[in-house]
């Protein structure tokens, strides 16, 4: 759980470097992250599965529309963009949508399956 509030922090301040500058900011942060998560516990099993629902329908959404953009630009004649040389693959700052569109990937579709999966009682 830390390394995900941290990875809030950490991919805040990627989208903009004024912000989180200060230790007690990025501390701030993280305690609301955690807040949060702690929020998300104390709901009633019944909301926390439409949660878990919703956010496995998001998911979804995004890789059906990922497949179809990419479907989508080939199919228009387009070449793909991908460069595999050893250049390609270093870490810049053009890269982060790439990388995003990665960790989606990686982080894919059974995070909230598992969510769910771990949740057990009645859905009352």
């Amino acid at each position: 759980m830390l390394v995900s509030v941290s990875a809030f922090v950490t991919s805040s301040q990627a989208l903009n470097a004024t912000w989180l500058s200060a230790p007690w900011q990025q501390g701030g942060a993280e305690i609301l992250v955690l807040l949060a998560a702690q929020g998300l516990c104390l709901l009633p099993p019944r909301t926390l599965h439409r949660i878990i629902n919703t956010v496995w329908l998001a998911y979804g959404g995004v890789f059906l529309l990922l497949t179809i953009s990419a479907l989508a630009w080939l199919l228009t004649g387009h070449q793909p963009q991908g460069d595999f040389s050893a250049h390609g693959w270093q870490v810049r700052l053009d890269h982060w949508p790439i990388v995003a569109v990665m960790i989606l990937c990686f982080v894919g579709i059974e995070v909230p399956l598992n969510l769910g999966g771990n949740y057990s009682g009645s859905l009352k």
